[in-house]
């Protein structure tokens, strides 16, 4: 099994905001473009006929100055959900996608659960888990690494 480069892996993602920075050696980086706060709880049943997704919203950056371009999420201890600005194309072909979360992202005082796309959908909503001290995330941040690993 062999991992593909960030240019091969690159070929599988769209919308990426800032080529020269997300294209790593190994991997492509995946940024934020939305956090949703979840609010009420979901349910989810053996047959399936009661499932119900949890109720989310929708957290609005804030900019420290009107200046900025780009607003700050300062977010509590709690799980989130997060939504990408890249959406990552069917990678049948060439492996096995997988999203891991970023260096930074872990450093920072969060986790990000680790996932394999769903070849069907190319947006991807994994849960960001903050710890204790909180997180404050700007917008487009890289929170995610894509790597594809090929047989």
């Amino acid at each position: 099994m062999r991992q593909l480069s960030g240019q091969e892996v690159a070929a599988y993602v769209d919308e990426l905001i800032h080529e020269e920075t997300q294209i790593q050696d190994d991997r492509v980086d995946l940024t934020v473009m939305a956090i949703f706060e979840l609010n009420e709880p979901g349910r989810l049943d053996f047959g399936g006929s009661e499932f119900e997704s949890a109720r989310t919203e929708k957290i609005a950056p804030v900019k420290e100055s009107a200046d900025d371009d780009y607003g700050w999420w300062k977010l509590p201890e709690q799980s989130y959900r997060v939504t990408f600005n890249e959406d990552i194309r069917q990678t049948v072909e060439a492996g096995t996608p997988l999203i891991l979360p970023h260096d930074h992202l872990i450093q920072a005082g969060a986790q990000l659960e680790s996932t394999v796309p769903d070849p069907q959908n190319p947006q991807v909503h994994p849960t960001l888990a903050v710890g204790s001290h909180g997180i404050h995330i700007k917008e487009n941040a890289r929170i995610a690494s894509l790597i594809i690993l090929s047989d």
